[in-house]
């Protein structure tokens, strides 16, 4: 079971940092801006490709994950919580996330929906279903942003803008792609052509969230990370999720609550 140390505002321990996972801080979102390449051409093998080339190896998101379904383990760890749980996910890609969270022993203990402009947490403990619109929930659970790109940003397809200039640099075995104020960095394996880590600095130069993509293996016929790793040090939060299956084009979704007839309803304040 999810162990909180403080939780406010009614959320019981497990809706916390289920929300954490589906939200997995929007911040990189806005920061995957930085500045113009040169434009050098490719030759040689590492460490002598160009920019261009490596850039040109990022895949983007594939159309086939747009649909899917997927099963992982989320571990978290902060000051307010510490432990555990399996989350159940079916997602339509920047339109519908339905997620079932259970506890060990298979005990279910929280049905989650997101829309473009709702979202729904169950606590099926409590029974209580709170409900209000995506930014209502990200303004009542500080540290973490729900969103509907939880798959964009759990598989790792980032892709630099190439209207930045980038810093290139190597060392024996990976790239690093750095901005200029030096706010940004990117791991990325040649082998493979996936980053690999994401590193963040405030404007004091001091790192203030980094993102590891481990484990990659074939999955439903893509190359995934089987984990990913977030940590916060500001908030002295880290957060691993591991996939456990993946599943493209699936069959019909299920986005059910369940709610029962005796179950209270909460609105957030608009």
């Amino acid at each position: 079971m999810i162990e909180t140390r403080s939780a406010g505002d009614g959320w019981r321990s497990w809706s916390v940092p289920w929300v954490v996972v589906i939200g997995i801080s929007l911040s990189l979102t806005s920061c995957v801006s930085t500045e113009k390449i040169g434009s050098e051409s490719s030759s040689g093998d590492f460490p002598n490709h160009s920019l261009t080339f490596i850039l040109d190896q990022l895949p983007a998101y594939p159309e086939s994950l747009n649909r899917v379904k997927l099963e992982a383990m989320v571990a978290v760890s902060s000051p307010e919580m510490e432990g555990q749980f399996t989350a159940l996910v079916e997602v339509q890609r920047r339109d519908t996330l339905f997620a079932r969270i259970k506890f060990p022993l298979g005990i279910e203990g929280a049905r989650v929906l997101v829309t473009q402009d709702s979202a729904f947490t169950f606590d099926r403990i409590a029974n209580v279903v709170y409900r209000g619109r995506s930014d209502q929930m990200k303004e009542i659970l500080p540290g973490s942003l729900i969103g509907l790109d939880m798959v964009d940003q759990a598989f790792g397809f980032y892709q630099p803008n190439r209207e930045q200039p980038w810093i290139l640099k190597s060392d024996q075995t990976k790239y690093y792609l750095q901005s200029p104020d030096e706010s940004i960095r990117y791991t990325i394996d040649p082998n493979l052509w996936r980053i690999e880590q994401i590193q963040l600095k405030d404007d004091a130069g001091t790192v203030f969230e980094q993102r590891w993509f481990l484990d990659f293996r074939e999955m439903d016929g893509v190359l995934l990370p089987s984990r990913m790793v977030l940590a916060q040090s500001a908030l002295d939060t880290r957060l691993s999720v591991a996939l456990r299956s993946v599943s493209k084009n699936p069959g019909a979704f299920h986005f059910d609550l369940d709610v029962r007839a005796d179950t209270k309803w909460k609105d957030l304040l608009p």
